[in-house]
């Protein structure tokens, strides 16, 4: 009988461990899938919003424009109409939030904050930014986020560049003194 136990015990020594490290592998790997599926979701949401900054930016506004339509914020502005068709977007899928973080925003909502702003710093730096992504600490809760740059155009400066030649109807909304001033390929 004690052998029986004696050789009870040490399968038990060599399989506890084992079952251990095994389920600590898997739990590891199944994290590492769902932070990478949620990676790539909110790539995909990045890449939607860009295609509305692009829309607005190429289409919507020049075409205002060609009409002689007064300066609607909400269709001129790249950042108000993806905000505005990302809090749309956020009404049915909680848990996801935009943020299009300047150091030198028109509107106070939009200033980076100090994380924001190393990411910034960082896309400045670097040769050829592309994107960041990571996780931080927000407002007492994790979130997962991914960042890309906003490359000024000179078509930016109409309203971004001198204060003095911005259209009246938008420094109504933005009296400033903040979000002009920017240069064509600031990030």
């Amino acid at each position: 009988m004690r052998l029986r136990f004696k050789f009870a015990a040490a399968a038990l020594a060599v399989l506890a461990p084992t079952l251990g490290l095994a389920a600590l592998a898997s739990a590891r790997q199944q994290a590492h899938m769902i932070e990478q599926d949620a990676l790539e979701r909110a790539r995909l949401l990045l890449s939607l919003t860009q295609g509305a900054l692009a829309y607005a930016h190429d289409t919507l506004s020049p075409a205002l424009r060609k009409a002689g339509a007064p300066i609607l914020n909400e269709a001129d502005s790249a950042t108000a109409l993806a905000r505005g068709a990302f809090a749309a977007f956020a009404r049915s899928h909680p848990g996801y939030a935009l943020r299009i973080a300047a150091l030198n925003p028109l509107s106070p909502d939009n200033l980076a904050d100090t994380e924001e702003t190393r990411i910034i710093d960082d896309f400045r730096a670097a040769a050829v930014p592309r994107e960041a992504s990571g996780t931080r600490f927000r407002q007492g809760r994790e979130e997962m986020y991914v960042g890309r740059p906003v490359v000024v155009e000179r078509s930016c400066l109409r309203c971004h560049g001198n204060p003095d030649d911005a259209p009246p109807e938008m420094l109504q909304k933005y009296p400033g003194p903040s979000g002009f001033g920017w240069v064509p390929g600031e990030v």
